[in-house]
């Protein structure tokens, strides 16, 4: 929240002394993990609700949109739409990369920062664009977690992923694949499945049973 304070201080040049700061906050609050995006809203409610008691950013009072991207990529993109036109300084989300993967462009046209507290996948980080990503990149936190796993002991890896969040989820087994690889080690076997759906976890990980990993991750 001490970005999005910065961000904000620096968008008030354009601010009348009385007018609002009006911010947008994105994530999926039903659906597949609506806990996640519930964490994230609930986090940003308090941060705005604390910056409001003091008089908001310089006496501007912040405005807080919410939307529900409902992990869903045409949910996210008409999201960013009408918080754009209701004329948002900033948008704080998605909780997601996949998310972030369907809505940055549109952003990024219309020149409004995304502060993301999650979004991490390679292939959107370190780009020309509007998004100021908060947590490392997949690449760093997939390396550290196998070079952890080796450390313990594991040699033998098997990974379940879930392809609700691609973007994220096959960035970070590739990287750990191969970090893991790099120090000796071997990922066995890989399955994959959709979040909320109980029956393909169930089979995603039947598939892996036979592999005889060390460790699952």
């Amino acid at each position: 929240m001490k970005v999005c304070g910065a961000l904000m201080l620096w968008m008030l040049c354009a601010c009348s002394p009385s007018a609002p700061v009006k911010l947008g906050f994105l994530g999926g609050l039903s659906g597949r993990v609506s806990d996640f995006g519930e964490a994230g809203r609930n986090g940003t409610l308090l941060a705005v609700e604390d910056a409001n008691a003091v008089g908001g950013i310089n006496g501007h009072l912040i405005e807080l949109m919410i939307g529900d991207d409902e992990q869903n990529a045409e949910r996210a993109v008409a999201a960013t739409k009408k918080m754009l036109a209701a004329k948002v300084a900033a948008i704080i989300g998605p909780m997601t990369s996949a998310m972030g993967e369907a809505m940055l462009p549109i952003a990024t046209q219309a020149e409004i920062v995304v502060v993301s507290p999650t979004i991490s996948a390679t292939t959107l980080l370190a780009k020309d664009d509007m998004l100021f990503a908060v947590s490392p990149s997949v690449s760093q936190s997939a390396t550290l977690s196998a070079t952890y796993e080796y450390a313990r002991g594991a040699r033998r890896v098997a990974i379940v992923y879930d392809l609700s969040n691609r973007a994220y989820t096959v960035d970070w087994v590739n990287n750990f694949g191969k970090g893991f690889a790099a120090m000796g080690g071997s990922v066995v076997a890989e399955a994959s499945f959709v979040s909320g759906d109980d029956a393909s976890y169930s089979q995603a990980v039947k598939k892996l049973s036979g592999a005889r990993p060390d460790l699952l991750s």
